[in-house]
């Protein structure tokens, strides 16, 4: 399992899935689920993310975006939608 994320900007941060799962929950927030659908999709598309953060010692935010973005597709596109609007006012 990762221990360590690489940021877009270069900076390495600890791994933290309790991060991952907040910003799968703010897409859902964002998308206007309900706080039921919101628990669904967290469920439905965090494994995948781990499955990513399994493979290396070190991972890159933008993979784990990545993996969180195909699933979210795939599950519930108005959540991929918000996600997609947030990681574009990051940037």
């Amino acid at each position: 399992m990762a221990t360590t994320v690489t940021k877009k900007d270069g900076s390495v941060q600890p791994f933290e899935e309790g991060k991952i799962k907040a910003s799968i929950e703010l897409a859902c927030e964002d998308a206007g689920l309900s706080d039921e659908r919101t628990a669904q999709v967290v469920a439905q598309v965090l494994p995948a993310a781990l499955g990513v953060a399994q493979a290396a010692e070190s991972i890159a935010s933008s993979e784990i975006g990545d993996a969180v973005l195909v699933q979210l597709d795939m599950t519930e596109p108005g959540a991929a939608e918000a996600w997609r609007k947030h990681s574009a006012s990051k940037e």
